[in-house]
């Protein structure tokens, strides 16, 4: 719209000029060890993935403490680190965790039926 010597745009409050596309290409189940048993909870776990994929579900069991399985959907396979360092952003003490993931079995996302 022009409005003088000013040109006026008008876009959906949540496509502006920093939203871009995104492509989770794999589909991964991976076994986080090591994770605190105090911090296995949805939003600690989604902070701990953040980076790099978004979880879709996660399952533990009392049978196996510290350890917890995670489906999530992640850019590429390649970009899932082996140890990863996670913090608790609202503790103010500064700890930090190391926690081992391995893939353990992975899926191309949108795969088309034969």
């Amino acid at each position: 719209m022009v409005f003088g010597n000013i040109e006026i745009k008008f876009v959906k409050h949540d496509q502006g000029r920093n939203w871009r596309a995104i492509d989770f290409n794999d589909d991964v189940w991976m076994l986080m060890m090591g994770f605190p048993d105090d911090y296995k909870t949805e939003r600690h776990i989604h902070n701990a993935i953040n980076d790099f994929g978004r979880v879709v579900l996660w399952e533990e069991s009392e049978h196996f403490p510290g350890r917890v399985m995670v489906r999530a959907r992640v850019t590429s396979v390649h970009e899932v680190p082996q140890f990863l360092l996670y913090t608790d952003p609202t503790n103010p003490t500064g700890q930090s965790w190391t926690i081992q993931c391995e893939v353990m079995q992975r899926a191309p996302n949108a795969v088309e039926p034969p």
